[in-house]
């Protein structure tokens, strides 16, 4: 597992714990965020060769993802 799905799941486990999320599977919540992340962050470097990078910097990718993400589970 990565740091980053181990992250992910975290965060979701204490949102869940303190009652903030939206009857969101506790196993596939976490999935779909740290996916989002990952496709930003991964597909453009698979397509075009690793010297593309990311088309954003990393901060604004985690933020447009959790953002989005935050609309769907959180209360």
């Amino acid at each position: 597992k990565s740091r980053l799905g181990d992250n992910c799941e975290r965060a979701v486990e204490a949102l869940a714990s303190a009652g903030q999320l939206i009857d969101a599977p506790r196993r596939s919540a976490p999935g779909q965020l740290q996916g989002m992340i990952e496709h930003a962050i991964l597909m453009r470097g698979l397509i075009l060769g690793d010297e593309a990078g990311p088309a954003a910097p990393i901060e604004d990718i985690a933020h447009d993802a959790l953002a989005t993400w935050s609309a769907r589970w959180l209360r």
